[in-house]
């Protein structure tokens, strides 16, 4: 059960942190209704997370490794494309 909540937590951190990463872009080119649906998607993704790690603080790991492979993913992603 550890290991699954582990996983869980690593990959909703990891959907997170690309989802930041989609909510600056849009922001910055001025696109109110994508940056709010990512700003709505960021809150409940952001809670679900804080009730994932508050009762088991080794799930602290996870998120790092999770916010690093979101980012990893998105910039890689944004990479050979023409966005900001």
């Amino acid at each position: 059960m550890f290991i699954l909540k582990c996983v869980f937590v690593f990959c909703l951190v990891a959907f997170l942190d690309f989802v930041w990463a989609q909510y600056i872009k849009h922001t910055a080119n001025a696109n109110a209704l994508k940056s709010s649906v990512y700003a709505t998607a960021i809150y409940l993704l952001g809670c679900v997370v804080t009730i994932a790690y508050v009762d088991d603080h080794k799930m602290i790991v996870p998120c790092a490794l999770g916010a690093f492979a979101g980012t990893y993913i998105s910039a890689k992603l944004s990479k050979n494309k023409d966005v900001v």
